[in-house]
């Protein structure tokens, strides 16, 4: 009696206790949050802690995330302090609706509406149950990637002149030696290393005890020098450094949350020296395999790279060592930053990476190393084994084997950006924006053929992104050619020019819009105008683009199609409209297409309708007139053919640059 009296007790209590635990912790997890499955953009949070794990670090957007990549401007700190404050305010929100035992905090971004942290299951539950939060990805391990140069990527010249002065470059790795002579070679901050923090440790020390980002620092921006050995210092010598050290202690793996941590904070701190803004992020650092832009599998690294771009903040990413053809790794993949795949700088021989595995048999500059990831968005390609650099405790690498690996590609790149944006600032008194500075890169690079998929991928090529390129202009039609018909497609090219907008205008007079005014043409290089005249007139097209932050245009100039039936009217044979005059003194010849003329008079001038240079007076029938006095400087020379036709006065406008 006694024996069953204890076991109806013991199932009572056994019933209490059942009835006491909340009812989403009874059911497997998959089926308690099916409502909210769509959140946890990783299935592999749920598997892991289904399988008996206790945590798993994950990163948590909140609502409208992505409405407040634009709205943080560090260059407007009033406006970003109250962003900030309403970032932190709904975090709070959320994690005062877990308890520490089922979320453990880590980062609260500052411009990034989320935070990240270690989750239970019970805590995975209440964040999906909750209406604030979006998102729920996983917090993946990234790892470091790992004569000079310089001279590949054409830059031994313009170093000289344009050395990155005015411009900092955050390192986001894995800390920097701040006591080598070539990296400040004092305490922490100093003059060259002036900020950063640690994001791995949480403290506010980011001295460097693995290697990686020592070296990386060394090839972006170490001081300049004349040895020992071969080290030249850094591509943009004169440049500040930050460093964001990503790892726990000597590590050399990260967490994705302290790669945005320390991304934002880089926004958060980018005029905290307001001579030298923090304009350039290198992230030597990655990992997985991505066939397309990877913005959906990684979206708060694709938040903190839009927030930064958006500030003017151009970031770069090493594409991965795995030798893959089709794929490169992440944060490389996101589409606002600028992926880096590496080449060699010079013949070093044959050489084997066993931890691809792969093989290059014989080596040549500007040959893509075997182990480089490669894709047909790859962005651009630098120079790799074997760099030249600064190593722990105050040595260098050394020749063979130096330092190497796509983790030297990627700050080589980002040594070129901060020269370009010293080049901008210098000569038009405002920096690119980050799409400008790409698309200066891109489209100025030397094209290189990688042998493992036959996709050419510009490698960067710094004189010619400064000094290599010209205006933009048009292409087809030819300037100054006779149009086609009453409807014509334009296209041109940037000619090296760094630009992110284009915009056209069509017209019956110089800088003249009555035909097309066509609205920004976003990046396309072709528009189609119809509405064109068909009379032979003259037709003025003005080609406006965007670059380094202000609009500036080129004129072009055509002759319309003459409609058939001998109807057309006068113009100018020789010299051909549009083209270039041959010296102070030009022989101009006419017809008059059809036109019944009875006179002829002709006005030369250096604006359109001037007669400085010439009034001709009455030429009667004369259909030529030789003309002296013509500038000889480059400028423009304006000539008004008038006629007589039925007893009243016309004219046709023709231009052309004067000779030098």
């Amino acid at each position: 009696m006694r024996k069953n009296l204890f076991i109806v007790l013991f199932l009572s209590f056994l019933l209490l206790l059942y009835a006491s635990v909340p009812i989403w912790a009874k059911k497997s997890i998959k089926g308690t949050i099916a409502q909210g499955r769509s959140k946890v953009i990783n299935s592999s949070i749920l598997n892991r802690l289904e399988q008996g794990e206790s945590y798993v670090n994950v990163i948590v957007l909140l609502k409208g995330y992505k409405n407040y990549i634009a709205q943080a401007s560090a260059d407007k700190p009033t406006q970003m302090v109250s962003i900030q404050s309403e970032i932190q305010s709904r975090g709070s929100i959320v994690l005062n609706q877990l308890d520490s035992s089922h979320f453990k905090l880590k980062h609260r971004f500052k411009n990034i509406m989320g935070f990240s942290g270690r989750v239970s299951q019970e805590g995975i539950q209440i964040l999906v149950s909750l209406p604030d939060v979006e998102l729920i990805e996983e917090d993946k391990i990234l790892v470091a990637q790992t004569a000079q140069g310089i001279p590949l990527m054409n830059a031994s010249v313009v170093r000289s002149s344009y050395d990155g002065s005015g411009v900092s470059i955050a390192i986001v790795d894995t800390g920097i030696d701040y006591t080598h002579s070539m990296l400040g070679s004092g305490g922490f901050p100093n003059a060259k290393v002036i900020g950063g923090y640690d994001f791995g440790d949480s403290d506010t020390d980011p001295m460097d005890c693995e290697g990686h980002g020592t070296s990386v620092a060394g090839i972006s921006a170490g001081t300049q020098a004349t040895g020992p050995g071969d080290y030249i210092g850094g591509v943009a010598h004169n440049a500040k450094l930050y460093a964001l050290k990503i790892v726990s202690g000597c590590l050399d793996t990260a967490w994705t949350s302290d790669i945005a941590a320390a991304w934002d904070w880089a926004v958060a701190h980018k005029n905290d020296d307001p001579n030298n803004p923090i304009l350039v992020i290198n992230t030597s650092f990655g990992g997985g395999r991505y066939t397309s832009v990877c913005d959906s599998g990684s979206p708060t690294l694709a938040a903190a790279a839009s927030i930064a771009a958006t500030n003017g903040i151009t970031l770069f990413g090493s594409s991965g060592n795995d030798g893959y053809t089709d794929g490169i790794s992440a944060p490389a993949c996101v589409s606002n930053v600028i992926s880096v795949g590496a080449v060699y700088d010079a013949n070093i021989g044959g050489w084997s990476f066993p931890g691809v595995p792969c093989i290059d048999f014989s080596t040549v500059a500007d040959q893509v190393t075997c182990y480089s990831n490669s894709a047909d968005f790859l962005d651009i390609l630098a120079p790799s084994h074997f760099a030249y650099t600064t190593k722990l405790g105050g040595s260098y690498t050394s020749n063979i084997p130096g330092f190497g690996g796509t983790s030297a590609a990627s700050p080589y790149a980002a040594g070129a950006a901060a020269i370009l944006q010293d080049y901008t600032m210098s000569t038009t008194g405002s920096y690119y924006t980050s799409a400008e500075l790409k698309s200066a890169l891109v489209n100025t690079g030397d094209p290189v053929i990688d042998s493992k998929n036959s996709i050419t991928t510009p490698r960067v090529n710094v004189g010619n992104a400064i000094g290599g390129g010209g205006t933009p202009e048009i292409t087809s039609p030819a300037p100054g050619s006779t149009l086609s018909g009453s409807t014509e497609t334009f296209s041109w090219i940037d000619n090296g020019t760094a630009v992110s907008e284009w915009w056209l205008w069509v017209g019956t007079s110089q800088g003249g819009q009555n035909i097309l005014n066509s609205g920004s043409l976003g990046s396309s290089t072709s528009t189609t105008v119809s509405g064109l005249p068909t009379n032979g007139s003259t037709v003025y097209v003005r080609l406006w683009y965007k670059t380094g932050g202000s609009w500036q245009y080129e004129d072009f100039q055509y002759t319309a199609y003459t409609n058939g039936g001998g109807g057309g009217t006068p113009e100018i044979t020789s010299p051909v409209p549009g083209s270039t005059l041959s010296g102070s003194t030009e022989t101009f010849n006419w017809t008059d297409n059809g036109t019944a003329v009875s006179e002829w008079w002709l006005w030369v001038g250096t604006s359109q309708g001037g007669q400085n240079i010439l009034n001709s007076g009455s030429l009667g029938s004369s259909t030529s007139k030789t003309v002296s006095g013509l500038p000889t400087n480059g400028s423009q020379v304006y000539v008004r053919l008038w006629y007589k036709t039925g007893g009243s006065w016309q004219y046709e406008d023709f231009q052309y640059t004067a000779g030098l």
